[in-house]
């Protein structure tokens, strides 16, 4: 099976930016962009990685190679879901994960 994952970056992180930061994802975290770290989960586990932003976004458009960064005026995350996996349709399925959860695990059972 060819799976692919779709990391979703396409807020535009409007209230973060109104506290007068710059875009949540970019903020420093122990010395790297909170975004970093999610790449790097994502990447390190083989799979191709596709990241959907904004196309405004362009400090984040360089994390990623060109062929793997997907831009739309994107609503909300059923949008970003719909055009990414319309964009990437040669997969048989996805994972789908979030930018701005970069050190989300999963839970130990009780």
């Amino acid at each position: 099976m060819n799976i692919a994952i779709i990391m979703l970056a396409a807020g535009k992180s409007e209230r973060f930016k109104l506290q007068g930061g710059e875009h949540k994802l970019l903020v420093p975290i122990q010395g790297r962009p909170l975004i970093d770290y999610a790449l790097q989960s994502a990447i390190s586990t083989g799979l191709d990685t596709y990241l959907v932003t904004q196309p405004e976004e362009t400090a984040l458009h360089h994390l990623v190679a060109a062929e793997a960064l997907i831009t739309y005026p994107s609503r909300g995350l059923g949008e970003s879901i719909a055009i990414a996996v319309n964009h990437t349709a040669q997969y048989d399925g996805w994972v789908v994960t979030l930018a701005d959860m970069p050190f989300f695990s999963d839970p130990t059972p009780i």
